[in-house]
């Protein structure tokens, strides 16, 4: 390059438009290789350490998200099992019959309804049953919500052999009902042992008494109270039909033993006044005033409890004992027998003293066949269940206290006594 033109810069960088090795470019386009790589540099370094950080903040809290999605699916689970989730699933699809037997409608007729009074030794007798293979309940005949498709053992089901003097009097039935139905009865008796009102009133936690209960309520009261006893016109049918029901009896004596021992403070009128059996018991077999002119129950406090759960038991058997298919005293009879009482099963041999074997009932025969094997394995233990009246504390009635108390109901808890087999009361 001559001299002259060393200094000029503007000449020395300037692109050379075109291709080839004309005008001194390069093969790349003909720009100066310096020039085209200053163009082709980053821009500032912030910038990319901007979008590094925000990269880094996003992965950040897509795997906080992760964490906490797989704590609460732990958590979710983890409760699930905890409240018996898998239990309930499980019992949920076998009421609606998607796993071994047909989903029974809550009008449809079951095997065996036991009844009995409270006290009597109903619930272990339910667990005997339910321990042999059937789907027995106790206090409960909804088939849509309890696995209760063979029978029901309850003393509330005895209603529907009560109240048959009510029948032409329809006032004095209606307060009976409206009675009975004025407070929730929890543990005690209620519309939900017969109809759980499904769909229809609110059921949550603390929430299981308002005015819709108490209509559902009176509905199921009016429907089940003497639903056995009404002609047979449809007039009025029971909620749940059976094909045999059996009467439940224990020795009277103790029976009100037990009742007075667990649902009294003690054996005195007050106590007696709040028991919420005794009265929720009072409207369908209202207590009968005191007869004998020589006792003051204001000076004799002592004895009322014993007193009304005696002519509750009483009463509650006289009225149940004629219409039931059967009665049995529950010492000295097992499980197994009792379902052959009630035709689920039968003996086989002469005179009866073979095995069991299936009967012609509501049972589905594969179900019966299994309950009449267990039987003949000895499957039924009699072992004690809910024993509520023992030990040092026991408390004891005797014929002479409940006299004391009541002469007419020493008679009659003497005279039940005798007719139950039961010998002299003592």
């Amino acid at each position: 390059m001559p001299r002259h033109l060393e200094g000029n810069s503007a000449l020395k960088k300037r692109p050379v438009r075109g291709s080839g090795s004309g005008g001194g470019g390069s093969g790349s386009g003909g720009f100066d290789k310096d020039q085209d790589s200053a163009s082709i540099q980053p821009g500032p370094t912030t910038s990319s350490q901007a979008l590094d950080e925000e990269n880094d903040q996003n992965a950040r809290m897509y795997a906080e998200a992760r964490v906490f999605l797989i704590l609460t699916a732990i958590s979710l689970v983890g409760s699930f099992f905890v409240a018996g989730g898998p239990q309930h699933l499980h019992k949920m699809c076998d009421l609606r019959g998607w796993i071994k037997r047909p989903a029974l409608r809550l009008d449809e007729t079951r095997a065996l309804l036991v009844v009995g009074t409270m006290g009597s030794g109903t619930t272990q007798m339910a667990h005997k049953l339910t321990q042999l293979g059937l789907e027995v309940g106790h206090e409960d005949s909804d088939s849509r919500e309890v696995l209760v498709r063979d029978g029901t053992v309850s003393w509330a089901h005895g209603m529907r052999f009560l109240g048959g003097h009510l029948t032409n009097d329809v006032v004095e039935r209606q307060r009976v009902i409206d009675g009975l139905c004025s407070k929730p009865r929890f543990q005690v008796w209620s519309s939900t042992m017969f109809d759980a009102s499904l769909g229809v009133c609110k059921r949550a936690h603390n929430h299981w008494w308002d005015d819709c209960w108490r209509s559902e309520c009176r509905r199921i009261a009016s429907a089940e109270l003497g639903c056995a006893l009404a002609p047979s016109d449809g007039q009025r049918r029971c909620t749940s039909p059976f094909a045999k029901t059996l009467l439940q009896v224990r020795h009277p004596l103790k029976t009100i033993a037990t009742l007075a021992k667990v649902f009294c403070r003690n054996d005195t009128v007050a106590a007696a006044d709040v028991s919420r059996q005794l009265n929720a018991t009072h409207w369908l077999l209202p207590t009968p005033a005191v007869v004998d002119t020589g006792r003051d129950v204001d000076a004799k406090p002592h004895g009322e409890c014993t007193r009304r759960f005696g002519w509750y038991v009483v009463d509650y058997i006289r009225a149940i004992q004629p219409h039931v298919d059967a009665w049995y005293r529950v010492e000295d009879t097992s499980a197994c027998k009792v379902l052959e009482l009630a035709g689920v099963l039968a003996k086989t041999g002469v005179g009866g003293g073979g095995g069991y074997v299936p009967s012609e009932s509501p049972v589905p025969p594969y179900v019966a066949s299994d309950v009449a094997a267990a039987c003949d394995r000895g499957e039924d233990d009699g072992k004690r269940l809910n024993s509520r009246n023992t030990g040092p504390n026991r408390f004891v009635v005797t014929l002479a206290r409940l006299s004391a108390s009541d002469a007419k109901l020493g008679e009659a808890v003497s005279a039940l006594g005798a007719e139950l087999g039961y010998g002299a009361m003592q």
